[in-house]
């Protein structure tokens, strides 16, 4: 009777302990599931905020960039070094020659500045490339000669060329002069290199 007893004690004891460890198991399970689960979540946080940090910076060197970009074309406009006036190239399109029409081109100017300074920033990304200065010029250069290019079509994007009421540079600005085509291409340079000054401690690389 008494070794009945200790059978049903002791079976009862093990039942009891493997219970308590299932139930800690389990608990020890859900507490590291849900560690894990807040680890992803603040990673992906932190992921999506370098992003954000990443893209804002790129649009603010790109912004820069065009600034800087039409600061040097005026300087050489105004020393009758080119006669290549993107401000009313571009703002022509929305307006007739005058001061607002070139108000209206800067702005586009820079907006097409903060695009482009993410795009950059997107290649040097998906390269894996540090954006260096070298680079930055380099990816200035083949901004400029694609830019030229697409100034063949500037008659069928703005009206105000197509019938002469504003000068067609045509492709690379040669209308215009060599001069003139080397500014529009220097001017690139000076943009995609000014990006890459700006963009790596604006993000903080």
């Amino acid at each position: 009777m008494a070794g009945s007893n200790y059978v049903k004690v002791n079976g009862n004891l093990r039942g009891g302990c493997q219970a308590a460890g299932s139930e800690a198991v389990e608990r020890a399970g859900e507490s590291a599931l849900g560690s894990a689960g807040r680890g992803k979540d603040v990673a992906g946080e932190t992921l999506m905020e370098q992003a954000r940090i990443a893209m804002g910076a790129a649009a603010v060197a790109g912004g820069a960039g065009a600034l800087l970009m039409a600061a040097v074309l005026e300087a050489l406009r105004s020393r009758r070094l080119t006669r290549l006036d993107v401000l009313t190239l571009v703002g022509t399109v929305f307006s007739p020659p005058g001061p607002k029409a070139r108000l209206v081109g800067l702005a586009w100017h820079v907006t097409g500045g903060l695009a482009f300074g993410i795009f950059y920033a997107t290649l040097f990304d998906l390269a894996s490339l540090a954006p260096t200065l070298a680079l930055g010029a380099a990816l200035g250069l083949a901004h400029g000669l694609l830019s030229g290019l697409s100034l063949l079509t500037l008659p069928f994007r703005n009206r105000r060329v197509a019938v002469g009421e504003v000068a067609d540079p045509g492709p690379f600005a040669l209308n215009f002069g060599l001069a003139d085509s080397a500014a529009l291409i220097g001017a690139h340079v000076i943009f995609g290199a000014a990006f890459a000054l700006l963009y790596p401690p604006l993000a903080g690389l």
